[in-house]
C-alpha cells in the first residue's frame, strides 16, 4: 500500500527525469562545432534541472514534521554514502586513466586527490557533480524551511531565475594556472547551488501550491509553444556562441510535463502494467544516475566511439542507431548491473538496506 505522501505523477516524473539525464549524456551528436551537436544539446541537455525540481517539490511536500538532524542523517544514508560507495569506480579511472577522464587534480598525491574529486563529483563520475550541489541544499534546509514559513522564499523567486540566468553552466572555467583551477573546480559546488536555487525553490512552490499545477495543463498549448521557441532560441544562440543556459526551455518543459502528468495520473494508475513500468524505472533511478556513466565509458571503449556519437553524412541512419543503441544499452545494462548488486548485498545481509550503497 502506498504512503499517504505517495504522489503517483511525481513518481513517474522521477522515471522521466532520469531518463533524459541518460538520453542528454548518451545522445548528443556530432562534435561540438556541428549544427546537429548544437540542436541535440538544446533539446537534451540540463536534464538534471529536473531532478532539482523534483528534489524541490518533495523537501517541502515531506517537511511536515520536519527534523533537521534526522533529515541529514537519512540524507547520508540515502544520497552521501550510495555516492560514495559507487564512485571507486570513477577514482580509479582517475588515478590510471588520467589521460581519458582528463583528471585536473592528477600531479597531486592521491589521499588529497580524493576529497577534491568527490567534493566536485564533476570529474570521476561526470553527471555526480548533483550529489556536492544538494549536498549544499541539504545543509540549506532548515534555513530554506525558516525563510517560507515567513512568507519570504518565494517572494525571492525573480532574484533567483535572475541569478540563473547570470551564472554559467557546466564546467567553463579553465585557466592555465594550476592553482587557480583548482580552486574553479572546488567552487563549482557554490556556484551550481547559487544558480539552481530558483528550481529547487520553484519545486517547493509547487509542492506548497499542488492545484497550481493544474494551471500548466490548462495552458498546455501556449506552454508547448514557449517550450518549442525557447528551444531553438538555446539552439541558436549556441550556434552564434554568445549563450549557452537552457534554464527557461527546461524550466517550461517541466511545467509542460507536470501538467500533463497530474491530469492523466488516474490513466497511469488505472493502466497498471504502463504505470509499473514507469515505477520501476523510478525506482531504480538514483542507482541508474550513479552508475550509469561507467557504462558509456565501457560502450565508448568498446566500439572505439568519442563521447559524443560521430556523424555519417553518408549514411545518417547509421549515426541514429549509435546514439539509440548507446542509450538503451546504457540504460539496460545499468539496471542489470543494480540488479545483481542488490541480489549479492542481500545474499550477504538479508536485512541490509541496500540503499545506502547503490542507491536502490
Amino acid at each position: 500500500m502506498a504512503s499517504a505522501n505517495f504522489l503517483n505523477y511525481i513518481n513517474i516524473f522521477r522515471a522521466f527525469a532520469i531518463l533524459m539525464i541518460v538520453s542528454s549524456h548518451t545522445m548528443l551528436i556530432g562534435m561540438q562545432s556541428n549544427i546537429y551537436f548544437k540542436i541535440s544539446t538544446g533539446i537534451l541537455a540540463n536534464g538534471t534541472m529536473l531532478f532539482i525540481f523534483i528534489a524541490g517539490f518533495l523537501f517541502k511536500h515531506l517537511s511536515k514534521n520536519f527534523d533537521y538532524k534526522k533529515y541529514l542523517l537519512k540524507k547520508w544514508q540515502n544520497v552521501i554514502l550510495p555516492y560514495l560507495f559507487t564512485s571507486i569506480p570513477g577514482l580509479l579511472l582517475c588515478f590510471y586513466a588520467q589521460s581519458y577522464t582528463q583528471n585536473p587534480f592528477h600531479d597531486l598525491n592521491k589521499f588529497i586527490q580524493i576529497p577534491m574529486l568527490l567534493t566536485t563529483g564533476y570529474i570521476h563520475n561526470s553527471p555526480t557533480w548533483f550529489i556536492p550541489l544538494i549536498t549544499l541544499f541539504f545543509i540549506s534546509s532548515a534555513l530554506l524551511l525558516k525563510l517560507e514559513t515567513k512568507d519570504f522564499l518565494y517572494k525571492m523567486l525573480p532574484f533567483f531565475f535572475v541569478v540563473n540566468l547570470l551564472l554559467p553552466i557546466g564546467n567553463i572555467y579553465h585557466t592555465n594556472n594550476m592553482f587557480l583551477e583548482y580552486h574553479s573546480y572546488l567552487a563549482l559546488p557554490f556556484i551550481q547551488f547559487l544558480r539552481l536555487m530558483f528550481i529547487f525553490v520553484f519545486g517547493m512552490y509547487c509542492a506548497k501550491n499542488i492545484e497550481f499545477i493544474d494551471q500548466f495543463y490548462k495552458y498546455r498549448h501556449p506552454l508547448l509553444f514557449l517550450t518549442v521557441l525557447h528551444t531553438a532560441l538555446d539552439i541558436y544562440l549556441l550556434q552564434v556562441r554568445c549563450w549557452h543556459s537552457t534554464t527557461i526551455s527546461k524550466m517550461l518543459l517541466i511545467m509542460l510535463i507536470l501538467g500533463y502528468l497530474k491530469h492523466y495520473d488516474q490513466f497511469f494508475i488505472t493502466h497498471q502494467k504502463l504505470n509499473k513500468f514507469f515505477d520501476f524505472i523510478a525506482k531504480y533511478s538514483f542507482g541508474i544516475f550513479f552508475i550509469h556513466w561507467y557504462w558509456i565509458y565501457v560502450f565508448n571503449r568498446v566500439f572505439d566511439l568519442p563521447y559524443i556519437a560521430p556523424i555519417y553524412k553518408t549514411n545518417p541512419l547509421l549515426s541514429l542507431f549509435i546514439i539509440f543503441s548507446r542509450f538503451f544499452t546504457v540504460i539496460i545494462l545499468s539496471i542489470l548491473t543494480l540488479f545483481v548488486l542488490k541480489k549479492i548485498l542481500l545474499k550477504i545481509n538479508p536485512k541490509l538496506n541496500t540503499r545506502m550503497f547503490i542507491g536502490v
